[in-house]
């Protein structure tokens, strides 16, 4: 008899303890971040249920604290559901260090519904106040209670997620600085990296708009992405006199990019490493052509034009000139300013100790 009554009672204990774990009404809280840039953050705080002992949500408060440092001001900025029609309107309410998404069910028994699969509730919008830091969101779980839609069966809480998000990378003291050997140079830092794949440059004549990207691939990012970086991109095609603007854009891993700046520099003509003639422009020519030379040091230039007799035909340049990069402009004329005949020239440089020969032809 006695054996009887243990078995009986052993029955009904697990049958008890069964019943109280299919019958729990859990309830699990998560966070997913929707943007992040220099200046906001936006999480979307999410809702699912465990089971099917319980289907709608009645009034709530989810309750999380957040990084002083880095984030400020949470403000509701959409209302995903639960909100409306049997609802009082949302709200999101800022303690400070803390925030609460705020559900207030009007009429018992008219809730939405909660699948078994994420559901989105509400995006809070933050302030980034310091973009170093990191999001710091902790759920208060003493303070977060929900409720069936019955108004009078307090949820259990399940698996509640936090996140611990680096903010945005964050970049400081753009420059740009002419130079007569590297052209303009721009420069940048960063405080951190997390979330970003690397960099393109643009440039424009108009702080304001029509900027270009003259990064030919992406600038890749460190490794190290939680650490302090400086990039440099060096500008050469410019022209002198004119003042250019530069944004960095960062590229994150999904793709999208966000621009800093702009800054600005006035073009300086870079000074080359050595003395050079190139090939002219167009060649075959008619009527002109253009020759190109370089400087690397201020020099006494001539330029003249000889035919395949060595008879000397045209002079283009005789003058004494700083270091840089030049262009001259032939017109297919000789001294007497008549039209040379078809055929091959040589265009001959000389600059200090510097002598160089090109074959220009001309095709009347």
């Amino acid at each position: 008899m006695k054996r009887n009554i243990k078995i009986l009672y052993l029955s009904f204990a697990i049958l008890f303890s069964n019943s109280l774990l299919f019958s729990a009404n859990d309830y699990d809280l998560q966070f997913y971040v929707s943007k992040t840039t220099e200046t906001e953050f936006e999480v979307i705080v999410q809702l699912k249920r465990n089971n099917s002992s319980w289907d709608k949500l009645g009034s709530s408060n989810f309750r999380f604290n957040f990084n002083t440092s880095g984030l400020d001001n949470p403000t509701l900025k959409t209302a995903h559901a639960y909100s409306g029609t049997f609802y009082d309107p949302m709200t999101v309410t800022d303690g400070g260090s803390w925030a609460s998404v705020n559900i207030n069910l009007l009429i018992s028994n008219f809730g939405t519904d909660v699948s078994t699969s994420w559901n989105n509730v509400a995006t809070v919008h933050f302030d980034v106040v310091n973009s170093s830091q990191t999001s710091g969101l902790t759920w208060d779980t003493n303070n977060t209670v929900a409720y069936d839609d019955d108004q009078s069966t307090r949820l259990d809480q399940g698996t509640f997620s936090d996140l611990n998000q680096a903010l945005p990378v964050h970049i400081s003291n753009i420059m740009a600085i002419s130079d007569h050997k590297a052209g303009i140079t721009v420069t940048w830092q960063t405080e951190n990296e997390i979330g970003i794949v690397g960099y393109h440059v643009w440039r424009s004549e108009n702080e304001i708009k029509d900027y270009d990207k003259i990064t030919a691939s992406l600038i890749h990012g460190s490794p190290d992405n939680l650490s302090a970086h400086e990039y440099s991109f060096s500008d050469k095609n410019i022209s002198h006199g004119v003042t250019y603007w530069y944004k960095i854009e960062t590229i994150s891993i999904d793709g999208s990019g966000e621009f800093f700046g702009p800054v600005s520099a006035v073009g300086i003509l870079p000074i080359p490493d050595e003395f050079g003639l190139s090939q002219n422009y167009p060649n075959p020519f008619n009527p002109e052509t253009t020759i190109k030379y370089q400087l690397p040091e201020d020099s006494k230039v001539t330029i003249r034009i000889y035919n395949l007799l060595g008879k000397q035909i045209k002079e283009l340049v005789n003058e004494y000139k700083q270091a840089g990069y030049f262009g001259v402009i032939w017109n297919g004329k000789d001294f007497r300013d008549s039209d040379v005949s078809s055929g091959i020239y040589l265009i001959r440089i000389q600059a200090g100790n510097y002598n160089e020969i090109r074959k220009a032809t001309i095709l009347r």
